[in-house]
C-alpha cells in the first residue's frame, strides 16, 4: 500500500465506515483528496477548477491547449464525486469511442482502481461503466458516445446528485447539449465541459462567448503547464506559425479565427454581426423563405435590402404551408408599403412549392426557386445551391455589409463545409450529412440564401430583376406587372 494512503487506510479502520469518513473529511475538499486519497498533486489550474466546484459553482467550462491534463483532472474529479455523495450519478460523453473508453474512461478506472482498498472494494469496474456494489440502479458512473444520430448520451439523468462530463466538447454535437437539458437542471447538477476548441461554432464556443455570466470559465495554455514538453510547442511553431488557427488552438487553447474547411469562416460572420453604421437607400429588398421539411427544422423568412439583413430572422416551427404562407402573407401586409419586399424567393424543393402557390395566387411578387438545378454560372459550382452559398461568403468577404445578431443566425452560416471536385468546381456540405456531424438543418442559412438567387441579384443591381435571369421559375410572377 502506498505510503500516501496509510493514514486513511488507518482512519477507515478506525471508523468502519468509509462513505461518512469520506463525506465528512472531503466532500467541500476535492484538493485534499487528490492529494489524500489518490496521492495526486493538481496543477495550478486543476486546483482552481477543483476549488470552483467546492465553492457551489455548478457549470464549469475548460478550454485549453493539448496535454494540459484534462483527462487526469476529469478522472479524479470523477472519483471524488462518487466518493463523497449518496446516491450519485455520473454521465460522461465524447465525441468518439476511443476518445471516451480508451482515453478518458481508462483514466477514470485507474483512479477508481488507485483508492485505497476499503473504497476500491465497494465498486465494480466495467469498460463503460462503474457501479457502486450495494446500490448499483442509483450509483453509477456511465459513459455514452455522443453520436448525432442518438443525443441522448446525457439525457434522464436524475439523482440528489448529478454530475455531467463532457470532454473534447467542441465536437460534441448541439442535440446532444439540446438533450441533455433536463439533466443539467436538475437540482444540485454539476456539469463540466473540457476540450481543444476546435469550432468558433457549437455550445462549447457559445459558453464561452454568449454566456460568461452563468459558468466558471477557464483557459489553459500549454505555456502554463507543466506536464506540456516545450518541444511540442516549438515544433507546432514552426510547422505553422504562431498566427496559425494550429497554433491558437493545439497550443494557446484559443478558437480558431476560421475552420479549415469551414465555407464561411466565422470571423466574417461576427464581423458582419458587429457593424451597425451601414445605411442603404434606393436599393430594393429581397425576402428569402426556407419551409422546413421535418419536424425539428422551423420555416425561416429573412430581409436582406442590398448590404444589410433589416431584420433577426423570423422563425415558425410545427406550422404547415398553408399556415406559412398565411404568416408571410401577414408579414407582407403589415410592412410598410415603401419597404415591401419587390421579391420573395421560396426554395420549393420538398414542400415550398405549397407556399408558392399560395402566395401566388394572393398576388405576392413570390418566385419558386429550385436550389437541386444547374447554377447560373457555369463551370463553379455543382448546383444551385453551392452559388447561392457562395454568394453570401463573396457578400460577407466584402466586409461592407451588416447582419443583426442571431446566435443561430451565425451558427448555420459557420457549420457548411465546402469541398472540391475532381473537375475544379465547389459543392456546399448537404444538409445531410450536417446531421450526421450532429449539427441541425441550417434554416435561416438557407433563408438567407434565397435572397442571392440570381433574380434578386439582379434586382438589386438595378439589371431588369426577372426578366435577366436565368433561374428556374416555378411558376408565373403576379403582383410585379
Amino acid at each position: 500500500m502506498s505510503e500516501t494512503f496509510a493514514p486513511v487506510a488507518e482512519l477507515i479502520a478506525a471508523s468502519g465506515d468509509p462513505w461518512g469518513l469520506c463525506i465528512e473529511q472531503y466532500q467541500r475538499q476535492p484538493n485534499q483528496f487528490f492529494i489524500e486519497v489518490l496521492g495526486k498533486s493538481p496543477d495550478k489550474w486543476q486546483a482552481e477548477a477543483n476549488r470552483a466546484i467546492a465553492h457551489g459553482h455548478t457549470r464549469i467550462a475548460i478550454r485549453s491547449g493539448h496535454g494540459v491534463g484534462k483527462g487526469w483532472w476529469l478522472s479524479g474529479l470523477i472519483c471524488w464525486f462518487c466518493c463523497t455523495r449518496l446516491p450519485f450519478k455520473v454521465g460522461v460523453t465524447a465525441p468518439s469511442a476511443p476518445q471516451l473508453n480508451d482515453a478518458l474512461m481508462g483514466d477514470v478506472r485507474s483512479a477508481f482502481r488507485s483508492l485505497p482498498p476499503a473504497w476500491r472494494e465497494l465498486f465494480d469496474i466495467d469498460l463503460d461503466r462503474i457501479r457502486l456494489k450495494s446500490r448499483p440502479d442509483d450509483c453509477f458512473v456511465s459513459a455514452r458516445t455522443s453520436r448525432a444520430d442518438n443525443p441522448e448520451s446525457l439525457q434522464g439523468i436524475h439523482s440528489e446528485n448529478v454530475l455531467l462530463v463532457a470532454d473534447e466538447a467542441s465536437g460534441v454535437g448541439e442535440p446532444v447539449f439540446e438533450a441533455a437539458v433536463g439533466s443539467m437542471s436538475t437540482p444540485r447538477a454539476v456539469t463540466v465541459l473540457t476540450g481543444n476548441p476546435t469550432r468558433a461554432t457549437g455550445f462549447f464556443w457559445r459558453v464561452f462567448n454568449m454566456e460568461p455570466e452563468r459558468w466558471w470559465l477557464r483557459r489553459v495554455s500549454c505555456h502554463e503547464s507543466p506536464r506540456v514538453d516545450p518541444g511540442f510547442i516549438d515544433e507546432v511553431e514552426r510547422r505553422w506559425g504562431t498566427d496559425s488557427n494550429q497554433f491558437r488552438v493545439r497550443v494557446l487553447g484559443e478558437f480558431p479565427l476560421a475552420e479549415d474547411d469551414a465555407l464561411i469562416p466565422a470571423n466574417l460572420v461576427d464581423g458582419a454581426m458587429m457593424r451597425s453604421d451601414i445605411i442603404v437607400q434606393g436599393v430594393p429588398e429581397i425576402w428569402g423563405v426556407d419551409v422546413a421539411r421535418f419536424g425539428a427544422d422551423q420555416s425561416c423568412l429573412i430581409k436582406r435590402r442590398g448590404a444589410v439583413v433589416t431584420e433577426p430572422p423570423r422563425r415558425w416551427q410545427g406550422i404547415d404551408t398553408m399556415q406559412l404562407a398565411g404568416v408571410i402573407r401577414a408579414e407582407y401586409e403589415m410592412t410598410p408599403i415603401q419597404h415591401r419586399p419587390q421579391l420573395i424567393a421560396v426554395d420549393v424543393i420538398g414542400i415550398g412549392a405549397g407556399v408558392v402557390d399560395r402566395l401566388i395566387e394572393q398576388n405576392l411578387p413570390v418566385l419558386g426557386v429550385n436550389v437541386g438545378e444547374q447554377p447560373s454560372t457555369a463551370g463553379r459550382f455543382v448546383r444551385l445551391r453551392d452559388q447561392l452559398w457562395i454568394s453570401i461568403r463573396e457578400w460577407l468577404e466584402g466586409r461592407a455589409v451588416q447582419m443583426p445578431y442571431d446566435d443561430r443566425l451565425r451558427a448555420d452560416l459557420c457549420a457548411p463545409r465546402v469541398k472540391w471536385m475532381s473537375d475544379g468546381r465547389m459543392q456546399v456540405e448537404s444538409k445531410v450529412d450536417l446531421r450526421s456531424r450532429g449539427f441541425a438543418s441550417p434554416d435561416a442559412g438557407d433563408a438567407l440564401a434565397m435572397t442571392f438567387c440570381p433574380a434578386g441579384m439582379s434586382l438589386q443591381l438595378g439589371l431588369g430583376g426577372i426578366l435577366n435571369s436565368k433561374i428556374p421559375v416555378r411558376a408565373p410572377m403576379r403582383g410585379m406587372e
